[in-house]
């Protein structure tokens, strides 16, 4: 009778741990990377890489700015027109000096592009940002 009941107690916990098991699981697959960058020295650069959306959807981008310049980074998503051209979507974020940035945002299908730009000071040097992320939805 003891191990009879050692045997269901021991069973109940393999359930259990296989459930948790397979609720990370799914988790960790719900997570899609639509695009990453890195680049150093930014000053005014768009996004080599884009991501496309097929329907309307939230993604959110993870940035890391890794250099100690107190630059202000800001990072603006543009999307791709019917004439080819990627256009200004009105949506960004600002980070100043390092550390990290996270925004999610939600838009329609389409093409889209990050624009990473630390403004020209009107004098003295214009600053620079080595940066890295991703985009995931």
């Amino acid at each position: 009778m003891k191990i009879k009941r050692r045997i269901n107690g021991l069973l109940r916990i393999y359930i259990i741990l296989s459930c948790i098991l397979l609720i990370f699981a799914t988790i960790s697959y719900a997570a899609t990377t639509l695009m990453t960058y890195k680049g150093e020295m930014i000053r005014d650069k768009m996004s080599i890489s884009s991501f496309s959306l097929t329907s309307k959807s939230e993604f959110t981008v993870k940035h890391t700015t890794t250099s100690e310049a107190p630059a202000k980074l800001h990072i603006q998503l543009y999307k791709k027109g019917t004439d080819g051209k990627y256009d200004y979507t009105g949506n960004e974020i600002t980070k100043t000096g390092k550390g990290n940035a996270t925004v999610t945002w939600s838009k329609g299908k389409g093409t889209y592009k990050l624009r990473f730009y630390v403004p020209k000071p009107s004098f003295g040097s214009w600053l620079a940002a080595d940066i890295n992320g991703k985009v995931v939805k």
